[in-house]
């Protein structure tokens, strides 16, 4: 199998098995409240599933990060192209893998410095995702391999920057579902765009 089939498996696990992982653990907290509290309060410090969640965002990270690279090698624009790994990257480390080394404190109020960097990183990380697909629709309008999926990233693209300017409103109680609406739509995406990955020769 070539190596891009392999990065384009990494694109295709890793929101399943985040997805999966979250719901499981979620039904397992009976306190716990999918619409109203963030994704990153299930491993917030001190919690039962710490831990757990704090491995789990780092080989979620490193499938994403190497997801980013497999589209970039398969795109022929690589003069605007270079942008998406940048940016898949940035959520990749930032977002992922830097709040599995910084989770948020208790009921994510940023009262220590390890919850404040957790903000600081996550900000960072969904706002670079927030535009990865335009800068994909910049990147394939014109590249036969892709073209078909220009449309589909133009309007993902649209929906995800709306439900990331709701999302950072941060609307009580509905905080954490405006946060899974905003990942849903880029898990979406990602998914389309690595099975399109996949079946490429």
């Amino acid at each position: 199998m070539k190596w891009h089939k392999y990065f384009a498996l990494c694109g295709i696990c890793a929101p399943i098995f985040f997805t999966i992982l979250i719901l499981i653990l979620g039904l397992t907290a009976p306190e716990y409240n999918y619409t109203s509290q963030f994704i990153s309060e299930l491993g917030e410090q001190g919690s039962d599933f710490e831990n757990i969640i704090s491995i789990s965002l780092i080989i979620y990270g490193i499938f994403i990060f190497f997801f980013g690279i497999g589209l970039f090698k398969k795109m022929k624009n690589k003069k605007i192209a270079w942008t998406i790994p940048v940016l898949i990257s940035l959520f990749a480390l930032f977002a992922v893998i830097g709040s599995g080394f910084f989770p948020c404190d208790q009921a994510c109020e940023l009262r220590n410095s390890t919850g404040k960097t957790h903000k600081i990183l996550n900000v960072i990380g969904f706002t670079a995702l927030t535009f990865v697909p335009i800068a994909t629709y910049l990147s394939i309008k014109n590249d036969p391999n892709w073209k078909r999926l220009k449309t589909f990233s133009f309007i993902i693209q649209i929906v995800g920057l709306a439900a990331f300017i709701i999302f950072i409103i941060e609307i009580k109680p509905f905080i954490g579902l405006f946060q899974r609406m905003h990942l849903g739509i880029y898990y979406i995406w990602i998914e389309v765009m690595a099975i399109r990955l996949l079946l490429l020769k």
